[in-house]
């Protein structure tokens, strides 16, 4: 019973001592909950959006990474949802199905708890389900209608994983006669050895660094035009800087600053309002790009930075990458980027890649899984890249310029999975200088056949390079600054250029000719010009005999020749 004081106020009777009491008045809290919220809101905008500056950036990951690449692939469309959502929507449904049994026990059908747990299992089929043909329709999108292809010299004569694959018809991949006699322009140095070089000897601007991810090499008509070339970025609250480049010879670092005309109030990962990656965001919350997708060079005096980027799109029940055109950034007189999208490029445009690393990797990964896909389980095998120790800096996606067509390709050589030899029996090839927003530029993996003389052991290549340097200097891989063996890049479909480097300066240049016996040429780089001839050696690294001359080469020749003359040599040394 409720009574009414005489106040008016409500009042309920004590049953025990026959009085009246108040309620309790309660204390309203949501006006203390809300402030809170807000509170907290304000702050997180204050850190992410004013001190961070990554507001755009963080809108634009939301967008792709979990709304389209988590949920919904194509958009507001439930028949084009992953098998996450409805695990995600499933679990929901059977929580609130068994909550629901609980909180009514004794009213609840009998059947609603084993409604739940067959949905459950239902829902558990269906996804497992879902993951086993997701990557499939990547597959489709990266490597099928002929956006990849095997190529071999002979056909009829196919070494084993083709054979396999041919046999097994796989629906991803296409097999069709090609040969590999490319001639590449060779380099002036290592990718690793310009870094080091770039980042201790370029401008002594406070709170700068060189940005290690853009380095990248701009070709010249000669090696005197070529460039090593990356962006010096602002750190903390300091304007990004320049465009460093280096020769890779002995000249000394130059650059192409922002300032005068193309002045750049900005930094890449900057706060306080200097975020050049939020601009970015905000410019195209599509555009989607990595780090190592980040180049600059020098028009002239000016500085401009070039970034390759994708696109993510539906493609069954995931997302994929789509080419999505280059972006590029310039400054000016007010210090804003002025940035441009170009989305169809031709050849030779640009002195720079613009077809993203990034579409390369996802080529090459759903190749690989693709091969494994025709047999499953019965066999294992396929392509992958190196992991030899003077490749660990610079192992695949090389930017090299043909001689034949002077285009710009991103070359990977490719080896056995699944195993630890480092014999390269194949070559990923994919054009690099031009790309069409929404198309893939076609791969093309050449393989090798097994008796092919271009295969090649890394190991043994380098067992070669080294004892050639050795005998060149004995003291290049000892002392307090040691020298080491950097960056096999094939320069043809028959040789290999390797540097070597004491502290990031290329001393010498090896050029490893390949087939049934290794040749090395080494060449002094910081004086002038010298070639020794290492003895001949077959693949396994032992020396060519010289019993029948009739039978050498005139390179093996040469190597017999200089063997007897250093016997003589130390003979009449010892005789002394």
């Amino acid at each position: 019973m409720r009574y009414n004081d005489r106040k008016g106020r409500n009042s309920f009777p004590d049953l025990n001592s026959g009085r009246y009491h108040q309620p309790e008045q309660r204390k309203r809290i949501w006006p203390y909950v809300i402030s809170g919220i807000v509170a907290i809101l304000l702050i997180a905008w204050f850190i992410l959006g004013y001190w961070q500056d990554v507001l755009h950036v963080l809108w634009a990951g939301f967008v792709n990474n979990i709304w389209l690449s988590w949920l919904f692939p194509h958009g507001w469309n439930l028949f084009g949802a992953t098998p996450l959502f409805w695990l995600l929507a499933a679990s929901a449904g059977m929580v609130f199905v068994w909550l629901l049994a609980m909180h009514q026990r004794e009213t609840a059908p009998r059947g609603l708890y084993a409604t739940a747990v067959v949905a459950g299992l239902v829902i558990a089929s269906l996804f497992g389900i879902g993951l086993w043909n997701i990557n499939k329709s990547a597959a489709v999108h990266y490597i099928a209608d002929d956006n990849a292809v095997f190529a071999v010299d002979d056909p009829k004569n196919m070494p084993e994983i083709l054979q396999r694959i041919e046999e097994a018809k796989s629906p991803f991949i296409g097999i069709t006669q090609g040969d590999m006699a490319f001639s590449w322009e060779r380099r002036v140095g290592s990718a690793s050895g310009a870094y080091r070089v770039m980042s201790r000897t370029g401008d002594t601007i406070a709170r700068t660094e060189l940005m290690q991810s853009s380095i990248g090499y701009l070709y010249g008509d000669t090696d005197s035009d070529s460039a090593w070339t990356g962006i010096r970025n602002g750190t903390k609250r300091q304007d990004i800087h320049s465009i460093s480049v280096w020769s890779g010879t002995g000249e000394r670092v130059t650059d192409c600053k922002f300032q005068g005309d193309s002045e750049l109030h900005r930094a890449f990962s900057g706060s306080w309002g200097r975020n050049l990656t939020d601009d970015i965001a905000a410019f195209d919350s599509r555009f989607r790009y990595d780090e190592d997708d980040i180049y600059g060079y020098c028009d002239g005096d000016e500085p401009v930075i070039i970034i390759p980027g994708t696109k993510t799109v539906g493609a069954g029940l995931r997302t994929v990458n789509e080419t999505y055109g280059v972006l590029t950034i310039r400054g000016s007189k007010s210090g804003n980027p002025v940035i441009e999208h170009h989305l169809n490029i031709k050849p030779g445009t640009f002195p720079m890649p613009v077809y993203a690393k990034r579409l390369t990797n996802s080529q090459i990964d759903y190749f690989k899984w693709a091969e494994g896909r025709c047999w499953m389980w019965e066999a294992c095998f396929g392509l992958e890249t190196t992991n030899v120790a003077s490749q660990a800096e610079n192992s695949s996606n090389y930017l090299l310029k043909s001689k034949r067509d002077g285009r710009l390709y991103w070359v990977t050589p490719l080896k056995p999975t699944n195993t630890d030899s480092q014999t390269i029996v194949a070559y990923s090839v994919i054009p690099a200088d031009t790309t069409t927003a929404g198309e893939l530029n076609k791969q093309k993996i050449y393989v090798m056949n097994n008796d092919d003389s271009r295969i090649v052991n890394l190991d043994n290549l380098e067992n070669a390079v080294t004892d050639a340097v050795r005998t060149a200097d004995p003291g290049f891989f000892t002392g307090d600054s040691p020298g080491r063996i950097v960056e096999f890049l094939p320069v043809s479909d028959t040789k290999w250029q390797v540097f070597a480097e004491v502290g990031g300066r290329v001393k010498y240049r090896v050029d490893v000719n390949v087939g049934t016996t290794l040749h090395s040429t080494l060449f002094r780089i910081d004086e002038e010009e010298t070639t020794e001839q290492q003895p001949a050696a077959s693949d396994d690294g032992a020396q060519v005999t010289c019993d029948t001359p009739a039978s050498l080469t005139d390179q093996e020749l040469v190597s017999c020749l200089a063997r007897l003359a250093n016997e003589l040599t130390s003979r009449h040394a010892e005789s002394k």
